[in-house]
């Protein structure tokens, strides 16, 4: 009866180190995978519109860059970081409020910089 305990108590060790290593790779690799799953679905999109030549090299370009704007603006905090050392809870009325407005501007200008860029690139594409 205890060897078949040993063994059980074994069998899980090896299974969780295995998992754990598993996870460390996740990490080292994420950005490097997410870049080549970038790559591979513009391709498939670029294989389902039946792009060909120059126009498919201008959409894989406009794309990647679409993505990476993308993923530059979500990893971007919700609220500038700096508290002045204040908790977030410790924040008086005209704090919060001053913090979410200067999170709105920063959003309304997030947009109107997408915004100017999209135009720029149909400006440039009916030219």
């Amino acid at each position: 009866m205890k060897k078949i305990i040993l063994w059980g108590f074994y069998a899980i060790c090896l299974v969780c180190s295995g998992t754990a290593m598993a996870q460390d790779g996740k990490d080292r690799k994420g950005d490097m995978r997410r870049e080549q799953m970038m790559e591979k679905r513009a391709e498939r999109l670029a294989d389902e519109l039946e792009l060909k030549g120059d126009a498919r090299s201008e959409f894989l370009v406009t794309y990647k860059n679409y993505q990476q704007d993308l993923m530059s603006h979500r990893k971007t905090p919700p609220f500038p970081a700096d508290l002045g050392g204040k908790k977030e809870s410790e924040l008086t009325e005209e704090e919060a409020a001053e913090r979410i407005k200067t999170e709105f501007d920063r959003k309304a200008q997030q947009i109107v910089d997408a915004y100017n860029t999209l135009e720029v690139n149909v400006v440039l594409n009916d030219l």
